[in-house]
């Protein structure tokens, strides 16, 4: 790098180069401030990132994504998991409310299928009826426990306590409680 000769040494560091005449000039005038810069006058630039500073940047960056996807992923198993223990309490609770509300004065239960929740209407699960409302899952978990719960009509009661587990491959079981009055806890 070559520095314009506008600068002498002196004792005190760099000090700019002044002939008679300035210095003359500059001591006539006190209050007028003079600021001398450096000049930096090469063929190439020194600045930017060398080829190293880009490839570190770059395998800090893929770590922190690889870390922050396989993070979500987690999120994602854990929402839709919790996702479907509360649609299946949110179809026990409807099976009951329509037992409660007396719907076309006859009891009302959920039947478990490999390919969702059935909410039927009447005193066992009858697949050819129309009335069936068909709740899909989305995710695949498994639930042990019966595969009909009917709860009684006007009272809304299921008969006995009730255990229903839920599992995944990722999560330990959740219980689902139903008591004999009806009652749901998850």
């Amino acid at each position: 790098m070559q520095l314009l000769n506008i600068f002498h040494r002196d004792n005190r560091g760099l000090a700019p180069t002044l002939n008679s005449q300035e210095s003359e000039t500059m001591k006539e005038q006190p209050n007028i401030k003079n600021t001398f810069t450096k000049i930096r006058v090469t063929d190439s630039p020194e600045w930017g990132f060398t080829m190293v500073e880009i490839l570190v940047a770059l395998g800090i960056f893929t770590l922190i994504m690889s870390l922050g996807l396989f993070l979500s992923m987690d999120f994602y198993r854990t929402f839709a998991f919790n996702y479907e223990r509360n649609l299946l309490a949110t179809s026990l609770l409807a099976a009951r409310s329509r037992s409660l509300a007396n719907i076309n004065q006859a009891p009302h239960g959920i039947h478990f299928d490999s390919s969702g929740y059935i909410i039927f209407e009447g005193a066992s699960f009858n697949p050819a009826d129309p009335k069936n409302q068909t709740v899909p899952t989305s995710y695949k978990i498994s639930i042990s426990g019966p595969s009909d719960i009917i709860f009684s009509q006007l009272s809304g009661e299921a008969g006995s306590d009730i255990s229903l587990s839920i599992s995944d491959s990722a999560h330990p079981p959740v219980l689902i409680l139903i008591n004999r009055e009806g009652g749901i806890e998850w």
